[in-house]
């Protein structure tokens, strides 16, 4: 799991939400692709805006076509939090046991405002600036956990449990709109987890409701002993720094 998800800045999380939009919806990742594209176009304008004067004819146009794209872009972010949130709540919950209350919030200056309007009443600023400071690219989506900012007050374990179900909830809603079990990736997920949650981790595993999924773990005994709680047929490939070194097969439980 990329922890930057949580400890990094709002890029990555962007990326997070455009990765699955991208998987979602083809025409996102056009509109996405297009937004950035005129950005850089209006990023270099405003630069060169320095040297001589500017086309404010050709500003206005690139104006216009971000407001067209980057108002889709936030439609969609928007709505695909909202598919994603209540699968996301609720395996923190059962991860958690209901310990603690969790949430996850858009936010983007498109909430109260068109694209083109600020930009329009930026002007001057990103003159000044030389870039284009408002806009999609500068939207985050903030975690709290107990109405506090997940980054600064979680713990690590509660971090990492925020990460697990953010993976589970990603899963639910591929699976449900590609009607397809995709193979799910958890890397390095029980450290730093106590033994509660990594039972309860297990009871979500056993649902079968995944398919076919890969785990790693830096601790043999630690994930030998986890997926013997499972009920599934498994197998280990263990690797040192000179690459694969052993195979090993368990047979699902009868």
């Amino acid at each position: 799991f990329d922890a930057n998800i949580i400890l990094g800045g709002s890029e990555e999380r962007r990326r997070f939400f455009d990765k699955l939009l991208s998987q979602l919806d083809n025409n996102y990742l056009l509109n996405l692709i297009s937004y950035n594209r005129i950005l850089r176009q209006r990023n270099t304008l405003l630069k060169d805006a320095s040297l001589k004067s500017i086309n404010e004819d050709l500003l206005l146009s690139y104006d216009n076509a971000l407001h067209e794209f980057g108002s889709k872009i936030y439609a969609k972010r928007k709505e695909c939090l909202g598919l994603l949130i209540n699968s996301f709540q609720n395996y923190y919950d059962i991860i958690s046991e209901k310990n603690e209350k969790v949430n996850i919030h858009y936010k983007s200056e498109l909430q109260n405002n068109y694209l083109n309007d600020i930009l329009i009443q930026n002007r001057t600023k990103d003159k000044i600036l030389m870039y284009t400071s408002s806009g999609v690219h500068r939207d985050d989506f903030i975690f709290t956990i107990n109405s506090h900012n997940l980054k600064k007050n979680g713990s690590q374990g509660q971090q990492k449990t925020f990460l697990i179900s953010l993976k589970f909830a990603y899963f639910d809603v591929l699976n449900k709109h590609h009607q397809s079990c995709p193979i799910l990736l958890l890397d390095d997920i029980f450290d730093k987890l106590d033994h509660d949650r990594v039972s309860q981790i297990i009871k979500i595993l056993n649902t079968n409701q995944f398919g076919q999924i890969f785990i790693t773990d830096t601790n043999f005994e630690r994930i030998s002993s986890i997926m013997n709680q499972l009920n599934s047929n498994c197998k280990y490939f263990m690797f040192n720094k000179n690459g694969l070194y052993e195979e090993t097969f368990k047979s699902e439980k009868n």
